[in-house]
C-alpha cells in the first residue's frame, strides 16, 4: 500500500510539472481569469498576487477603463470588464503585465467562483491550509474509492486538471481532455494504442479518476 501511495503522489507531480501554471519569482500573476482563457465580453472576478508587495494598489487597464484593485497580503482582486482581449496591469512598484484573452460571443467561459467563495478555500492571505483535496470533496463526491486510482486523484491534487477558479471547458479542465492524457501517458507501451485511437477521447474507454477495473477501463 505504502508503494502505491508513494507512485501515486510521484505521478502527480508529473503531470503538475506539465499543467499547473509557472511559479513566479517577481511581479505580478494573474490567477483568474487564466492567461489565454476564452472569454465572452463582460465583467469577470480578476484575482492575483503582487510578489513582495504586502499592500498598495495595481491599477488595471482595460481597454479605455482605468480601475484600482487594493493589494492586501500580497493578493489583489475585484470585478473587471474584459471586452478588448487584454489586460494591462501596473503594480506598487511600477511592474507592468500583460494578460491576454481570447474574446468571442461564443465563449462559454464559467466562473467556478459563482458556487463558492474565496474563504471557503483560502484564510486571509488567500493560503490553502489543508490538502487541496479536502476542499473538492466537501461538495463533490469522492473519487478515489475504487481499486485502481489514478496517480492526481490518488496524490489529492485535483487542480492538476481542473481550474478551480474557472473554466472555458466542460468540467472545469485546464486543457482538452486528450491532451492531458497523452502527456503523461506517451510511453512506447502505450503510444501505438494512443496513436490508434487519435480520433476518440480517452475516457470513452477510461475514467480519468479511478476504477475497479485494470488500464481505469470503465468495462472489462
Amino acid at each position: 500500500m505504502r508503494g502505491r501511495r508513494v507512485s501515486r503522489v510521484i505521478a502527480a507531480v508529473i503531470v503538475a510539472a506539465f499543467f499547473l501554471p509557472p511559479l513566479a519569482w517577481g511581479g505580478i500573476k494573474v490567477v483568474h481569469p487564466r492567461s489565454g482563457s476564452s472569454l465572452s465580453p463582460g465583467e469577470y472576478l480578476v484575482i492575483g498576487s503582487v510578489e513582495g508587495a504586502s499592500s498598495g494598489k495595481v491599477l488595471v487597464y482595460s481597454g479605455k477603463k482605468k480601475l484600482t484593485l487594493a493589494v492586501e497580503n500580497g493578493v489583489f482582486y475585484g470585478k473587471v470588464p474584459i471586452s478588448s482581449g487584454k489586460l494591462t496591469l501596473l503594480g506598487p512598484d511600477g511592474t507592468k503585465t500583460t494578460v491576454s484573452y481570447r474574446v468571442s460571443r461564443k465563449a462559454a467561459y464559467r466562473e467556478h467562483l459563482e458556487e463558492a467563495s474565496c474563504s471557503d478555500c483560502h484564510d486571509k492571505n488567500m493560503e490553502v491550509q489543508f490538502p487541496e483535496d479536502l476542499y473538492c470533496y466537501s461538495c463533490h463526491e469522492r473519487k478515489d474509492k475504487k481499486e485502481f486510482v489514478h496517480g492526481p486523484i490518488g496524490g489529492g491534487a485535483c487542480a492538476i486538471c481542473h481550474d478551480p477558479h474557472g473554466s472555458s471547458r466542460k468540467f472545469f479542465l485546464r486543457a482538452e481532455l486528450r491532451e492531458m492524457c497523452v502527456a503523461c501517458h506517451d510511453q512506447e507501451s502505450s503510444r501505438a494504442h494512443v496513436e490508434k485511437k487519435k480520433n476518440r477521447t480517452c475516457n470513452r474507454c477510461h475514467d480519468p479518476h479511478s476504477s475497479d477495473n485494470r488500464f481505469f477501463l470503465k468495462k472489462r
